[in-house]
């Protein structure tokens, strides 16, 4: 099978008739799948959630995030120099705070071990770990402001959000 991507078409509505301003408006679906050939060798697709499965939150529950962005932290005195980023992947500990059906804001509060998500982490995923079990429940979107410094409000659309999910399983069922 041949590789590819496809946007959620909820996103590619919106920003056609609204821009790219999210708001973290429910019907701005900011998630995408990307389609490996089969000859893609060690790589095993995420389990996916429960539909409404951050609505119900345990004590126990842990989250992270992988990507390919920044590592560094960008500072508010080295506005404008340029850091290439390395390619490297990087995970990070990260809190969520749940706001509508669709979207969860990312704690990166150092404080508390959470790491900063920075420049060039759109699309990563984030990670919920219960039970010892691994499940895609969020994709990084985007942030209110430069930089990866702690503080700057980040967010993620939920993958648990039924929408979500049935065209997952949609796109999925249609590429087998």
């Amino acid at each position: 099978a041949e590789g590819g991507s496809q946007p959620h078409p909820a996103f590619l509505a919106f920003v056609d008739r609204f821009g790219r301003n999210p708001n973290e408006r429910p019907d701005f679906l900011d998630v995408g799948l990307l389609f490996l050939s089969s000859a893609s060798t060690g790589v095993v697709p995420a389990a996916l959630p429960a539909p409404g499965v951050l609505d119900h939150l345990r004590a126990g529950d842990r989250f992270t995030g992988v990507g390919y962005g920044r590592a560094e932290i960008v500072r508010a005195d080295e506005a404008g120099v340029s850091v290439p980023e390395d390619g490297l992947r990087r995970q990070w500990r990260v809190g969520i705070t749940v706001l509508n059906a669709a979207w969860m804001r990312l704690d990166d509060d150092p404080a508390k071990g959470y790491g900063q998500i920075c420049g060039g982490d759109s699309g990563a995923p984030i990670f919920m770990t219960r039970g010892g079990r691994d499940t895609i429940v969020g994709v990084v979107s985007h942030s209110d402001g430069p930089g990866c410094g702690p503080g700057i409000p980040t967010y993620a659309v939920r993958v648990d959000n039924p929408a979500v999910l049935d065209w997952i399983r949609s796109e999925l069922d249609s590429h087998r």
